[in-house]
Parts: C-alpha cells; sequence; structure tokens
C-alpha cells in the first residue's frame, strides 16, 4: 500500500516538473527576445522624446492637408523654420532626405536631422511625410560596388553637372536601398506623426520616378539594355518593399513621364505613357490602401492636356489617396504660380487649380506648398482657406488683395524678388 501510495504521488509530481521546466524556458525566449530587440532603439539622449512612442504600434492617418516642403537644394542641411512647425494653417512638413546625408558610411547614420524634424512635428501635433532621395543622392560606398552610368542631372541641385547614376534595376543597388529604408522603419515606423513616405530607389534626381531622357541619354539607356520590363520590375519590388517596411504609413508615387524606349529597345515615344502607366498599375492595384499617387509641378499658369499627369492623379482621386506638390514658390516666382504681379493671388489660383474635382467629385486629399509660402504672412488667409478646404470641402474665399508691405518669406527676410532659393523641379514636361 505505500508502495503504490509513493507511486502515486511520483506520477503527480513529474507532470509538474515538466510544467515547471516549460515554463522556465518560455522565460528564458521572452528575455532574449525583449533584450535582442531592445538594442535597436537609439540610445542618444537627444533621440529619446522620439522614439518613446516606438513601442506602440499605431497606424498614423492619411495624409489631409497642406504640408510644408522645402526648395530641391542641398538637403545634407534640410531644417524647417520654428513658425512653420507652429503654423496653424498646416497639417505638417515633407522633408526630402538625401541618402548620403544620412548613411554617408555603411551602417553610419546620420539621425540627428530627422529626429529633430519628429520632434518638433510631434509637439506641434503635425504629421511627417518623409521623401528619401536615392539615384544621384547614393552614398560613395554604395557607389563602389554597383554598375553605374554617367549622365547630367536634369534639374534641381546641381543642374547639368555629370554625375554617376546607379542602374535602376542593378540588385546590389536595389538591396542597399532597401537596407536603409529598413532602419528608417525601424527607427520612425510606429511614431504616429509619421504619415506617408515617398518611394524612390529606381529613380535619379528627385523621388519622382525620372531618369534622365534627352536624346543623347536615350541612346546611352539603350546602350546600358534599358527596357520597359526591367524598369517596370524594379518598381514591382520596390513597392512590395516599401508595403511591407511601411505598413502604418501610405507611400507615394510622384509621377513624371517615362523613356520613350520599347521592350525592343528601339526608341518609341508611346512607351513614355505605357511605361509610365503599367508602373502606377503595379502599385495602384496591388496596394489601394497604401499607394498614394502625386505630380510635383503644380501651378496656375500651366495649361494641362488631357494626358498629363495632372489628368492622371485627378482621375485616380476617390480611387486611392492622390495630391500635389507645387512647382515653386509663389512668394518667390509669382509669373510662374499664375499671377504675375500678385503672388498671394498666384497661390490661391494654383490651390484652386489643385483642389479641382474630377468628373466623379472627388478631390485630392494634400497639398505640398513650398516653405517660403508657408513663412510669407501675406499668404496666411490664402492658406487657411486651402487647409479648409482640403480638410472640410469648403471654405470662405480669401483677401487676395497684392501686399502692400512686401512679400516675406523664411525667418521674415524680404524674399519676393531677391531670393535665389528657388525650386528648379519644374522641368519642360506635360504634367
Amino acid at each position: 500500500m505505500r508502495k503504490e501510495l509513493v507511486s502515486g504521488k511520483q506520477q503527480g509530481f513529474l507532470p509538474k516538473l515538466v510544467i515547471l521546466a516549460i515554463i522556465g524556458i518560455l522565460g528564458i525566449g521572452t528575455y532574449v527576445f525583449v533584450r535582442n530587440h531592445s538594442q535597436n532603439i537609439p540610445s542618444n539622449s537627444s533621440s529619446q522624446s522620439v522614439m518613446n512612442n516606438s513601442s506602440q504600434t499605431i497606424s498614423a492617418s492619411a495624409p489631409n492637408g497642406i504640408f510644408a516642403v522645402l526648395a530641391l537644394k542641398d538637403t545634407s542641411s534640410t531644417s524647417f523654420a520654428d513658425s512653420t512647425y507652429s503654423n496653424p494653417n498646416i497639417s505638417g512638413v515633407a522633408p526630402r532626405i538625401s541618402w548620403n546625408a544620412l548613411e554617408p558610411q555603411e551602417n553610419q547614420f546620420q539621425w540627428q536631422m530627422l529626429d529633430d524634424i519628429f520632434q518638433k512635428a510631434t509637439a506641434n501635433n503635425k504629421k511627417v511625410v518623409i521623401i528619401p532621395v536615392a539615384g544621384f543622392d547614393t552614398p560613395q560606398w554604395v557607389l563602389q560596388g554597383i554598375q553605374t552610368a554617367q549622365f547630367p542631372r536634369k534639374y534641381g541641385k546641381g543642374a547639368g553637372q555629370v554625375a554617376p547614376l546607379p542602374i535602376p534595376w542593378d540588385q546590389t543597388y536595389i538591396n542597399h536601398w532597401y537596407a536603409f529604408l529598413e532602419q528608417i522603419a525601424n527607427r520612425y515606423g510606429s511614431i504616429p506623426a509619421f504619415a506617408m513616405v515617398g518611394v524612390g530607389g529606381p529613380t535619379s534626381v528627385s523621388a519622382e520616378m525620372s531618369l534622365p531622357n534627352t536624346n543623347t541619354d536615350i541612346q546611352r539607356w539603350i546602350s546600358l539594355g534599358y527596357s520597359p520590363s526591367k524598369y517596370e520590375n524594379a518598381w514591382k519590388q520596390t513597392f512590395a518593399k516599401y508595403a511591407k517596411l511601411f505598413p502604418h504609413q501610405h507611400f507615394v508615387l510622384a509621377l513624371y513621364p517615362g523613356l520613350p524606349i520599347n521592350e525592343q529597345g528601339q526608341v518609341d515615344q508611346s512607351a513614355s505613357t505605357t511605361t509610365r502607366q503599367a508602373i502606377i498599375d503595379l502599385g495602384a492595384n496591388t496596394f489601394p490602401n497604401q499607394f498614394t499617387l502625386q505630380t510635383s509641378g503644380l501651378n496656375a499658369s500651366k495649361q494641362s492636356k488631357g494626358a498629363g499627369g495632372y489628368a492622371i492623379v485627378l482621375s485616380y482621386n476617390g480611387k486611392i489617396l492622390t495630391g500635389f506638390q507645387m512647382s515653386t514658390a509663389a512668394t518667390n516666382k509669382p509669373a510662374k504660380m499664375g499671377d504675375a504681379g500678385n503672388p498671394v493671388n498666384a497661390l490661391k489660383l494654383s490651390i484652386d487649380k489643385g483642389i479641382t474635382a474630377n468628373q466623379s467629385g472627388q478631390t485630392i486629399k494634400y497639398l505640398e506648398v513650398y516653405e517660403s509660402d508657408i513663412d510669407n504672412p501675406d499668404m496666411q488667409s490664402v492658406l487657411s482657406y486651402g487647409q479648409q478646404l482640403l480638410l472640410t470641402g469648403k471654405a470662405e474665399q480669401p483677401n487676395t488683395s497684392a501686399s502692400t508691405s512686401g512679400s516675406r518669406g523664411k525667418h521674415g527676410k524680404k524674399s519676393f524678388m531677391d531670393t535665389p532659393q528657388i525650386d528648379q523641379s519644374d522641368p519642360s514636361v506635360n504634367y
């Protein structure tokens, strides 16, 4: 009888040991997981307030309203004025950041600039749209191990200068770019202020889907083995990677005509539009809840034809998220924006053109406006008008009387006639 009793106790004791052992293993595994993932959190104290939100996985709302953008110049020192963050007439900021400025050496990152942007945006209840730029802004250490070709910069900083451009379908280049994007996603992806990211990689000067396209450039592309299928496949990969890395953000394709080269390697003007549309379809049909479409040359002085990017964006209103970026600042270039004698009215006319409804009555959801206009006291009534139209669909007409005080730009300095800070991202193409 005693023997049976002891045996029964042992039978009850052994399962308890097994359960305790399993609990112990799970506890150790949990500790290792937490420890390993905690190593990804930046240790510098200046970034702490930005990263405090990363413990929560919160989906950022779709960008809506006016966003401040800086001129396409040397983005290594990009910063917005404090008055821009506190401006009640905008929803957020859209910094353009060069890859070679953020990762000058492999795995050595300069995050301070973006950390500051997120800290100030969060403090002022503003959203952030990151526009990372690859192409000509690829770090030197990447260029040394990939296929490149010499091309002139078409526009923007260093326009006309010949520089090495990564071949868009070079897989080693693309993989390096994806690894860089993963670092951005790990650092900022769960911050509620982070609303959208620009799609780059198979690009050149900016985040627009542009490649050098003069007659000489086209012949160079043909000699390099360009084909629409190679180019489109690079975009297909890139869209899928953005969707995976940034599940809580929208990602935006900035339109530009494709190269006029067909699959047989021959010059074919129709390929310019068919390639562009094929790339749009890859994004819009596969990722309709994240994919966003915009063009970056909006102004009231340009006559937009039916086949251009302006009309394409309008046609997608209500189907996916859409928006526009202004050609330049009306404060600096009023004639280019629609009214040479009245910068305020020039901005208003351009806003009205951007918010025009399509045949289904649908409109865009956001506008990117240059900081020279955001920081100009004379523009505030027009900015408020545009913001209210975007947010609510209705607004009172603003006062567009020409200013008698002189238009002023960043930090209150007079900039209507004498500023050299002009965006050059509006080449002579049909947007």
